[in-house]
């Protein structure tokens, strides 16, 4: 009987799919697959669960054939899943959706989240979750819900994310691992349990309402209905809990070298690291960086930014003329060799799509300080790219300061992301950072990481194959004094900002 593994990632655009053979030690197939977002009259965001559900199944066909094709006997497949974090979906008594699945970007809980930064319940919240006041928890929609369809939220017999949704509909178990609990607002992130007290006194919610919790590496046979539905009727099917999609893309990306640091560019951007401890309870930062557990002994700490590739897409969009991504690249190319000689003068504001980091604060905007009679748009765009590099700066400073007394420096960090095709651009963020930035080749890193998560001890073989085309990005001393100027003053004009 040979052994196969899959890493099933169902992130917040795509589910994909890295299927390995364990005794060849390859990687047979790699899938994607796009599900859509929607918006309502009312500008709130939601997803349709049936559909990810299907995307899901489709996935899992493909590997069945890959799987069938291969050989003609029996197979054992492991399938290992990893889910976007702050996902919230309303179920009925029969376990059916009463509400799409509202993703994090959905903003109907600012007002909520904005009343409860006033108080000091913020920092206990903070302190218990690891999760800062943030309108992107489920805890904050919940409350919002409460306050606003009471009656939607008293006929809901389960409260869910999508992780326990499809964990559900494949093996009939309602329950929910350690990392997407942390994404909730209401998981104690040390003690390992629901904060009931906390959800209750909130939202009114009780506990019974919400999913067991158990390790990420917990195991269930497949349902009947779903080996059926899959004709794997000779095929063993094992789901593995797995963990979140944050703490899976850091693992995949870094090989869980916890030496190493990610940064994900896509839409959105976030600064992450993998740690052996959570952040110390009574000494709980006062800004947004996050704390979520990964498993039993490892956490992963970080900052989110709502400004990353949207930026970049809103800038080329409305000014550049359409995806103008290589004009970007081309600008970039310039400040390296250093013909950008009045890029000092002015300032970008970054938050165009609000705040998140260093904390979250409501209703923020962008701004293009500086700007002068000798201003164009070359430098303007330049700018924009500058002060995205900055912003990511200083969260990925933040986060090195908070896990330096543990893990010690990093090594260096690991990009991924859509960021990452636009040329010069992570050469000229290695030089902003001053510090070595890698990118791999394999595109897959959460349905990777999820992988290896469950192995733990990865085979040479598939390691080798996971870092074949890998590129390793250098800073150069000439250029990271000049940026380290740049970026105190713009900081300065940032903290002046902020604090309006």
């Amino acid at each position: 009987m040979s052994t196969y593994l899959a890493g099933l990632d169902i992130g917040t655009s795509s589910v994909k799919l890295s299927l390995w053979n364990l005794e060849n030690e390859e990687i047979v197939l790699q899938s994607t697959e796009d599900y859509p977002t929607f918006q309502d009259d009312r500008r709130q965001v939601y997803q349709d669960a049936q559909e990810v559900y299907q995307a899901v199944l489709r996935q899992l066909t493909r590997a069945i054939k890959t799987l069938q094709d291969k050989t003609a006997l029996s197979n054992s497949l492991i399938v290992v899943l990893d889910t976007a974090l702050h996902t919230l979906l309303l179920l009925d008594e029969h376990m059916s959706p009463l509400t799409g699945v509202i993703p994090w970007i959905d903003e109907r809980a600012d007002s909520v989240a904005e009343e409860i930064t006033k108080t000091d319940l913020s920092k206990e919240i903070h302190k218990r979750t690891g999760c800062p006041v943030d309108p992107v928890y489920p805890l904050y929609k919940l409350i919002w819900f409460r306050k606003n369809e009471p009656e939607l939220l008293e006929r809901s017999a389960k409260i869910a994310s999508i992780k326990d949704f499809l964990i559900f509909k494949l093996t009939g178990k309602f329950v929910v691992d350690f990392a997407v609990a942390s994404g909730t607002g209401y998981f104690d992130i040390r003690r390992k349990h629901w904060a009931k007290d906390l959800i209750k006194d909130l939202s009114g919610i009780d506990s019974t309402k919400l999913p067991e919790l158990v390790s990420p590496y917990e195991s269930f046979d497949a349902s009947k209905e779903i080996k059926d539905y899959l004709d794997a009727r000779k095929i063993s099917i094992k789901f593995v809990s797995g963990i979140s999609d944050a703490a899976a893309s850091s693992i995949g990306a870094t090989l869980d070298d916890r030496n190493l640091m990610t940064i994900s560019m896509g839409t959105s951007a976030a600064v992450r690291r993998i740690s052996n401890a959570p952040l110390i309870e009574d000494k709980m930062p006062e800004n947004g960086i996050w704390c979520y557990a990964v498993d039993e002994n490892s956490y992963i700490i970080g900052l989110a930014l709502k400004n990353g590739g949207c930026l970049i897409e809103w800038w080329t969009k409305n000014f550049l003329g359409g995806r103008n991504y290589d004009k970007v690249g081309k600008l970039l190319g310039e400040m390296l060799n250093g013909s950008y000689s009045t890029h000092g003068r002015m300032i970008f504001i970054p938050t165009v799509y609000g705040m998140r980091s260093p904390r979250w604060v409501p209703n923020r905007t962008g701004a293009l300080l500086g700007l002068s009679p000798t201003s164009n748009l070359n430098e303007a765009t330049k700018t924009v790219a500058q002060g995205l590099a900055f912003n990511l700066r200083r969260a990925f400073e933040t986060v090195l300061n908070e896990t330096r007394g543990s893990l010690g420096e990093t090594s260096g960090i690991v990009a991924t992301g859509g960021l990452c095709q636009i040329p010069n651009w992570l050469e000229f963020l290695a030089n902003v950072l001053n510090k070595p930035i890698t990118v791999r080749q394999n595109r897959y890193d959460a349905s990777n990481g999820s992988a290896l998560l469950y192995l733990r001890d990865t085979p040479k073989g598939l390691l080798k194959k996971l870092t074949e085309g890998s590129s390793i990005y250098q800073p150069k001393s000439s250029l990271v004094s000049k940026y380290d100027e740049i970026y105190s003053s713009w900081l300065t004009q940032m903290n002046w900002w902020e604090g309006r």
